[in-house]
């Protein structure tokens, strides 16, 4: 399964260690779902995890092992269409990725602008917990 993760719900992983978020990084531990990031969204997540109110919390441990997990085990798409959607624009990136990589989720906690789109082409966009009801778990 094609899965595209907001850069909040690594965030949320890595600061609260989520439980709902952590069933989500444990299937993709055991390769049951394959986790897309474009170099836009890579370099978000990584920019995100920089600012000061995030880094403070965050174990030298916890920043590598991001730093891994976006290196060794996420697949590289890179979107050859530019979307225009999202009145935030850097959430377009989302849907670019998702678009390209004909994935079958974007998960997000952006209750603002991607949550209510709902669905994009044959992506659903999805909180953590409808994920994992999708899911059955």
């Amino acid at each position: 399964m094609k899965i595209v993760l907001d850069a909040n719900i690594f965030v949320s992983f890595f600061l609260t260690k989520n439980p709902t978020i952590a069933k989500i990084f444990h299937l993709w531990q055991e390769k049951k779902l394959q986790i897309l990031v474009s170099p836009e969204i890579k370099s978000e997540i990584l920019k995100v995890f920089q600012y000061p109110k995030i880094k403070k919390n965050l174990r030298t441990e916890d920043y590598q092992a991001l730093n891994y997990l976006l290196q060794e085990e996420t697949r590289l798409i890179v979107p050859k269409k530019r979307i225009t959607l999202c009145k935030d624009l850097e959430d377009n990136m989302y849907l670019e990725c998702t678009l390209e990589a004909k994935a079958n989720y974007l998960i997000t906690g952006d209750k603002k602008h991607l949550l209510p789109l709902k669905k994009f082409h044959q992506t659903k966009i999805v909180s953590p917990n409808k994920f994992l009801k999708h899911l059955n778990i």
